[in-house]
């Protein structure tokens, strides 16, 4: 009996060393199962999946093949950039006279304004009395070829309209556009010495001339550069210049 309690009691201590070495072990064992489980869920749900450059597209690894090559339609979110031809001054006028002959037809103007921006497209205004109303006076743009609609201009009560009105065909266009691209030497002249920085004419205004002239004058605005101040040269409608300003 000595021998069998002997065993059990020594069986037992073996177990009880077993059983106080085991939680160790499975202790380990939970916390990597615990970390492998975290990083699998990490790295499966926030990993975007890559994207091989094929060989010679140029395209980026961000994007899906076949899209946004260099020369083609632009990727949603890119960036692109437009270069507008400059319409030179001449043309530019000419096209906006001819647009207005042929929505309007005779006109008594008011006051035509046309600008000639570099790097976009020119563009021009034209206030107007109407035939039916002589007291009342509307404008028009013309703007990527084609004449907007008619909106009134307000006046005030000291506006003599009549006085201030001009035929637009009275002024000889062809002429007027000659004479334009020289008037940024004119100005030169004017101040003794070339506009550092210039981009040269910016606009032209055509109107009745008074106080400062009689009838109608078109000025031809010049940008001064680094001078801050330009100068215009007034036109008759003849072409003629009537005086240079700067």
């Amino acid at each position: 009996m000595r021998i069998r309690s002997h065993l059990r009691t020594t069986a037992l201590v073996v177990l009880g060393a077993l059983v106080i070495g085991t939680p160790a072990a499975c202790g380990d064992s939970e916390e990597d199962r615990f970390s492998a489980a975290a990083d699998k869920a990490r790295t499966s749900s926030t990993a975007a999946p890559e994207r091989p450059v094929g060989p010679g597209t140029g395209e980026p690894s961000d994007r899906p093949a076949g899209t946004a090559r260099p020369g083609s339609t632009a990727f949603p979110g890119d960036t692109t950039s437009t270069t507008v031809a400059t319409v030179p001054a001449p043309e530019a006028l000419l096209a906006a006279i001819d647009a207005f002959r042929t929505e309007l037809g005779t006109t008594k103007a008011v006051e035509l304004t046309v600008h000639f921006p570099v790097g976009s497209g020119p563009y021009a205004s034209l206030s107007y009395q109407l035939p039916d109303q002589p007291t009342a006076v509307d404008r028009r743009d013309w703007r990527d070829g084609r004449v907007g609609e008619a909106s009134p201009v307000k006046l005030t009560g000291s506006d003599d309209i009549a006085a201030r009105v001009w035929d637009l065909d009275s002024v000889d266009w062809n002429a007027i556009a000659a004479a334009v691209p020289r008037a940024t030497g004119l100005v030169e002249a004017q101040v003794g010495g070339p506009l550092e920085g210039s981009t040269g004419v910016t606009h032209l205004i055509a109107a009745d001339g008074a106080p400062f002239f009689d009838g109608t004058v078109i000025r031809v605005y010049v940008d001064g550069g680094t001078r801050h101040t330009g100068g215009y040269v007034a036109l008759r409608p003849d072409g003629g210049v009537a005086r240079v300003v700067a």
